[in-house]
């Protein structure tokens, strides 16, 4: 570029983005208008949520399939390891 010609106003980090594995500049523009609802608002709107707690299961035992399964993926698993170790 001549000297003689204008250079446009640039940020002078914007052609290194990523410095030493950190981005140096935001990754995604600040939103221009405020946020609907602050923090505090939308936790407590989910806490008072009465659906949100019905999808929840109960702490529940274990039952005897569970084990069975658990049993067999782990005679699986150990008769692979000792073919492979034959």
């Amino acid at each position: 570029m001549a000297p003689d010609q204008e250079q446009p106003n640039r940020d002078p980090e914007a052609w290194k983005p990523v410095v030493m594995g950190q981005l140096s500049g935001g990754l995604i523009p600040p939103h221009p208008e405020p946020p609907e609802a602050d923090e505090d608002e939308l936790t407590r709107a989910a806490l008072e949520d009465p659906a949100a707690q019905a999808g929840h299961p109960a702490d529940a035992p274990p039952t005897v399939w569970r084990l069975v399964f658990i049993i067999l993926v782990a005679v699986a698993a150990l008769s692979i390891v000792f073919r492979l170790a034959r």
